[in-house]
């Protein structure tokens, strides 16, 4: 945001320079801006009084200590080759391109303006169905430049926009800046479409490049060399610990640059890329009579379905600025407009709107999903309802008597938790069955009892077959439990091929898969089988439906295939679309899973009690701040008890603040010990003003005699020489009469009066910061103690990395024989410590000098399946010698190699031929047929999950909880975090990753936005109406069977509507018809106005009585003629609900609707207007006509309608909120599901 550019003293804002240059092509704009004077180029003062009079409207509505958001920021970027080509093509060209860029910027902010500003409103009001107001009205001022701030040649557009603008009663307000910056993509992506659509119909060609697109003749490595300045300046801030502002960048450059002037020369740069350019023979062409550029219908198609395929892959659902991202990009070199993205998204039937997301309150992002993705959501819904008591039951006595046989055969003793789910699984009568377990409690090993008792019951090894995600830790299961396991991408790829085969059908496969599986012709089991899905929680939807597929087609009552799924939801997730394994086993807020389950969570991993205790924290704390408090406090520890035994030595903590809490724990132990006497207070002179404290106060110290202390002579006004100074420690030997005196290192004596010194100046010795390690150096080199283990918080990112590596290679080095990792967050950081510890161990004479470089790639593909360039694809050059540790990231079966495989080097040889040495044996590799490799000392934490390890080092500066859970948790005895910034840590860290799923966008329940307990959720389910004594009785008995209370899935013979309204048009025409023959004419019944709870009794001509809900008409229709129309706009609306089920509003006015079709179909009944068949039509689908209602309930008519239309409402809630559908009046009993939100 702009705000974040200016910084405010005493209450006034100060404008940045690096905005309003004077520049002759800095231009104010917008409706607004024009209005109150503001047209031309920007000028300094003008600038600065417009800001002034932004800050002075908003200060006054901010909360004490709060400054306002002046306004937003915008950047327009031209691509590298187009920046390029300004400063290295003749004029002529250079001009064409440059105004090409200025136009498409120009074009963009009026679209901006128009559709992109609105007057500020809270999510709230949204939700309560208030719509956005887009005023039009916009103060924009945009600022051109050549250069980035790190000094390569980029042209772009700086764009301010003012937080202010014009409301429809011509009130001056805010804008919604939040909204604007939601969509900042989308709007890089116009421009970025528009500039490319000018420079095509200007001649030029272009072509795909690593990140955007590129003009034809620059190539990718001249564009790579050009950035090389860039690189230099952030190696040299990330050495320097120094942030990347434009202050910072300037400095940076100074340094490095091969120096002529104090600040960056724009012609030695441009002369510079122009030499660079003529290196790579850098040229681009003009063709003449370029025609404008459109799409064809059929290209907008083939674009349109692309972009979705991709998306809908991706999540549940996508947001809009996503969605438009993503086809202006992919449709830029077909003609695709921004028009042609809003006609797309507006009238495509694939595309639900969903809107925003209830599970994240911060956000105003709009929401999309796919007919295709709801479909995959259902099916899975109905797999998970058809699994119920179709799986294989063993009796109870059968597996007691089978678990003491392996009992006595293994000696192996399982704890309580352990031996319930083997119990439990075993004895369930479902299909599919969950164990969910925390990390370390020992899973894999309970699965192996689990086999073992079901060969002891008659099972074989082949009726028991595991699959994992990836092809490492299939062989795990493989190797710990006994169950033979493969891939679970090759197990249902080898099953479609077998099925492929039986119906006599070519099977074909091109690397790629499409959605849906065809295992039809599968033979059926004759006994039953078991297929354990290990890692579960990182399997997407698409492959757990087909999982649930393939046991469908090939089970049969007698013999079914139990799917054991086993993870935790809690780790790391699925990279696609996800939340069906969550959904099965998340318990959490009162939630019954839907699938039978066992959960484990006595963790054994951890042999260390505190670091156990973390582990815990993290997962059950409702915040990650006690963990870290924890891991804080095992630094202090450590590094407390070294220096109780070095108490000589002189600590290097990481930070000020550890060093401060070190050296204060310090002196408490010397004054138990009675190294310090004559302990005083003395008061420090105030530091010397700054901005940010303009008026400091005097500040307080205590000394002591025997105190160890640093004295600097900077900021006293005296003789340096009265001074011990910082690069030497003064222990102080006498304190009186104001005077401090103590002997230096350096052997000289000093006495310094207490009232000359400030505050700062004088620090404790025991425990320092690095900065003042780095002084004490200078006088001699030091053998400081060092901070380890626990929590790390360096600021320096370059030191922190060193820091990790010396952790990591003084524990390698160690030869205790204990097992380390090291987690990092990012792969380019992975290759950056991979290669720091690469050189240390060679130092170490642990790996050889001299080895073989191979370009190796990242194991993606180097193209897409339509032949266009994979932008994921990445390749790097790397040295190979022997002791090299290195890691596989692509299966082929063939070479014998998988994905995640390790081993070190034994051999290599120039021709890529190597001996490496797996924990399965030596293998031979070669790396240049096989070049997806890479080093794998330190590794992403995605990598890590199902791994176990003494020791784990990791890297996190803005790790979501699941990556931080996984990461510590993979350690048996200690955790190290190193971290740039804690507090960033810990507030990222606090957020579980959350996938959107369908339930993201289901409305919380009570008015407190939280989900209903199992006790409320119990009184909700009696709450449809009032069920006779019988009914409760049997409803109670029921519960206490299931020990909890009654569910959706407890109901075997419900039946499942569909989430269209209406079966067929056929229905409304009959309804219709019925009334509309009446025309005219007076209904054939009256209206009594008396109400009976807020409803109306309709009376028909026979004189029956009939609850009609006349609260849902605005005016009671007294023709036929005007009942039809009424009831034509229902169904109407009943239909648009149906084609947006998550969309509040439409659901909202679905209500009355529906209530209204149901009682004007009975009256129509009851009237002979309709004959039963007909009227048997006129519902929503799952409820039964109201005859049938009556029979089913045996209540009083009154009582059955008023329940019909009670229970249409919740069918139209149902439909709402994307929950499974049921029969809501199946044997009289209302049912709700295992989301605890609606009731039935």
């Amino acid at each position: 945001m702009a705000a974040s550019y200016y910084s405010n003293v005493e209450d006034k804002p100060v404008k940045d320079e690096y905005y309003a240059n004077n520049n002759s092509n800095d231009i104010w704009g917008g409706e607004l801006a024009k209005e109150i004077g503001l047209e031309g180029n920007v000028h300094h003062e003008s600038f600065e009084t417009m800001i002034n009079n932004v800050h002075s409207r908003l200060k006054p509505l901010m909360r004490t200590g709060e400054e306002p958001t002046l306004g937003a920021d915008l950047t327009f970027s031209s691509s590298k080759s187009i920046s390029l080509a300004i400063i290295n093509e003749p004029p002529e060209i250079a001009e064409i391109l440059q105004n090409n860029h200025r136009r498409a910027v120009e074009e963009t902010l009026k679209i901006v303006e128009q559709e992109f500003i609105s007057k500020n409103i809270s999510k709230k009001r949204l939700l309560e169905g208030n719509a956005r107001e887009f005023t039009g009205e916009a103060i924009y001022a945009r600022f051109e430049h050549g250069l980035s701030r790190y000094k390569d040649v980029q042209t772009h557009t700086h764009c301010y926009i003012a937080n202010e603008t014009i409301d429809s009663s011509g009130k001056r307000c805010s804008i919604d800046v939040k909204y604007l910056m939601e969509n900042q993509k989308t709007i890089g992506a116009i421009c970025r479409n528009l500039e490319l659509k000018y420079n095509m119909e200007s001649g030029f060609t272009f072509r795909e490049g690593q990140n955007d697109y590129e003009l034809s003749g620059y190539s990718d490595e001249l564009i790579a060399e050009n950035s090389r300045a860039r690189k230099d300046i952030e190696q040299y801030l990330s050495e320097h610990g120094m942030e990347g502002t434009a202050q910072n960048c300037q400095i940076a450059w100074n340094a490095i640059r091969p120096a002529k002037s104090e600040h960056a020369n724009t012609q030695d740069i441009a002369e510079n890329t122009r030499e660079i350019c003529r290196k790579y023979h850098a040229k681009v062409s003009l063709a003449d009579n370029q025609p404008a550029l459109s799409m064809t219908a059929q290209e907008k198609e083939t674009v349109f379905l692309q972009t979705i395929s991709e998306l809908q892959d991706k999540d549940f659902a996508f947001t809009k600025n996503e969605l438009q991202v993503a086809l202006l990009n992919n449709g830029s070199l077909y003609g695709m407009t921004w028009e042609d993205c809003k006609e797309l998204i507006a009238n495509r039937k694939e595309l639900i709107y969903v809107g925003m997301r209830q599970d994240s309150p911060g956000s105003t992002k709009e929401y999309f999903t796919t007919k295709d993705n709801l479909q995959l959501q259902q099916e899975i819904d109905k797999h998970i309802l058809a699994c119920k008591g179709s799986g294989h039951k063993i009796s109870s006595l059968q597996i007691e008597k089978a678990m003491e046989r392996v009992q006595k055969q293994t000696g192996v003793i399982l704890k309580e938790e352990q031996a319930d789910f083997v119990k439990n699984f075993l004895a369930s009568s479902s299909r599919a069955y969950v164990l969910n377990g925390k990390p370390g409690t020992g899973k894999t090993f309970v699965m192996k009892y689990a086999k073992d008792t079901l060969l002891e019951l008659g099972y074989t090894q082949q009726d028991i077959q595991g699959a994992a995600f990836q092809k490492a830790a299939a062989i795990e299961l493989e190797q710990d439990s006994g169950i033979q396991s493969d891939t679970i991408d090759r197990l249902l790829l080898m099953k479609e091929k077998e099925a492929a085969t039986a119906r006599g059908e070519k099977w074909n496969f091109d690397g790629t898969h499409a959605r849906n599986y065809d295992f039809r012709g599968l033979p059926k089991l004759t006994r039953p089988a078991v297929l354990v899905v290990d890692e579960a929680g990182m399997v997407d939807d698409i492959k757990i439906k087909a999982l649930f597929d393939y046991s469908k087609e090939v089970s049969t009552e007698e013999a079914p295939l139990t799917l054991l799924f086993s993870g935790d939801y809690r780790q790391i997730q699925a990279i696609g679309i996800g939340g069906a394994y969550e959904k099965m086993a998340n318990r959490e807020d009162g939630r019954t899973p839907p699938v039978a389950s066992s959960y484990l969570e006595d963790i054994t991993r951890q042999k260390d009690a505190e670091l156990k205790e973390t582990v815990l924290s993290i997962v059950h704390d409702d915040s990650v701040s006690r963990s870290f408090q924890l891991l804080h406090q095992r630094s202090l520890d450590n590094t407390m008890r070294q220096w109780q035994q070095e108490p000589e030595k002189i600590i290097k903590a990481d930070n000020p603040l550890m060093a401060e809490e070190l050296n204060r724990r310090i002196r408490q132990e010397r004054r138990e010990q009675g190294q310090l006497q004559n302990e005083q207070t003395i008061t420090l002179k105030p530091k010397l003003p700054t901005k940010s404290n303009p008026a400091p106060q005097p500040e307080q110290m205590n000394l002591a005699e025997g105190d160890k202390v640093l004295i600097s002579s900077a900021k006293t006004g005296g003789h340096k020489d009265k001074y011990p100074g910082t690069n030497q420690t003064l222990t102080i030997s006498h304190i009186q009469n104001g005077q401090i005196t103590g002997i230096a290192e350096d052997g000289k004596q000093y006495s310094l009066p207490t009232d000359k010194l400030r505050a700062g100046q004088i620090r404790y010795a025991y425990a320092v910061d690095s900065k003042q390690a780095g002084n004490l150096n200078k006088s001699h080199e030091r053998d400081f103690i060092e901070a380890h283990g626990g929590l790390r918080e360096i600021r320096n990112p370059k030191e922190m990395e060193n820091a990790a590596v010396d952790e990591y290679m003084k524990r390698v080095t160690a030869g205790d024989g204990k097992s380390i990792a090291l987690s990092v967050e990012t792969n380019a950081q992975r290759q950056r410590i991979n290669r720091m510890i690469r050189l240390r161990m060679q130092e170490a004479g642990t790996i050889a000098r001299k080895g073989c470089t191979f370009t190796v790639d990242n194991g993606q593909q180097p193209t897409t399946p339509d032949g266009k360039r994979n932008k994921s694809y990445k390749v790097q050059k790397i040295e190979v010698a022997k002791g090299d540790r290195l890691i596989c990231l692509k299966n082929d079966r063939k070479a014998g190699l998988y994905n995640n495989m390790e081993g070190t080097v034994q051999s290599i040889d120039k021709d890529g031929r190597a001996k490496i040495l797996t924990k399965d044996g030596t293998i031979t590799a070669n790396l240049k047929e096989n070049p997806s490799w890479d080093y794998a000392y330190a590794k992403t934490v995605n990598k890590l999950q199902g791994a176990t390890v003494d020791t784990i080092i990791t890297i996190e500066d803005r790790s979501n909880r699941n990556a931080h859970f996984v990461a510590v948790s993979r350690a048996r005895t200690e955790g190290v975090i190193f971290t740039t910034n804690r507090q960033r840590l810990e507030k990222a860290a606090d957020e579980w990753a959350n996938k959107v799923t369908a339930d993201s966008f289901r409305p919380p329940t009570t008015e407190k936005g939280e989900y209903r307990t199992k006790e409320e959720r119990a009184a909700l389910i009696r709450g449809i109406r009032e069920p006779s004594g019988i009914e409760i009785e049997k409803i109670k008995e029921q519960e206490k069977y299931l020990g909890h209370p009654l569910q959706l899935e407890d109901i075997r013979s419900h039946a499942e509507p569909e989430f269209v309204l209406l079966q067929n048009m056929d229905e409304e025409k009959e309804l219709l018809n019925a009334y509309e023959q009446l025309g005219k004419n007076k209904l054939p019944f009256e209206i009594d106005r008396a109400t009976i709870n807020n409803e109306s009794v309709a009376i028909d001509k026979n004189g029956k009585e009939y609850l009609f809900p006349a609260s849902k008409w605005g005016e009671l229709p007294a023709s036929g003629k005007e009942m039809a129309q009424q009831l034509a706009n229902d169904f109407a609306t009943l239909r648009q609900a149906a084609q947006n089920p998550f969309l509040t509003r439409m659901q909202l006015e679905a209500l009355p609707a529906g209530a209204r079709i149901l009682a004007a179909g009975q009256l129509a009944t009851s009237n002979h207007l309709l004959t039963p068949q007909k009227a048997r039509s006129c519902k929503v689908p799952g409820l039964p006509a109201f005859e049938k209602a009556n029979a089913v309930l045996g209540l009083p008519e009154k009582t059955a309608e008023k329940t019909m239309e009670f229970t249409a409402s919740k069918v139209m809630e149902a439909l709402s909120y994307k929950a499974a559908a049921l029969t809501v009046l199946s044997k009289g009993i209302g049912i709700e599901n295992s989301r605890g939100g609606i009731s039935r």
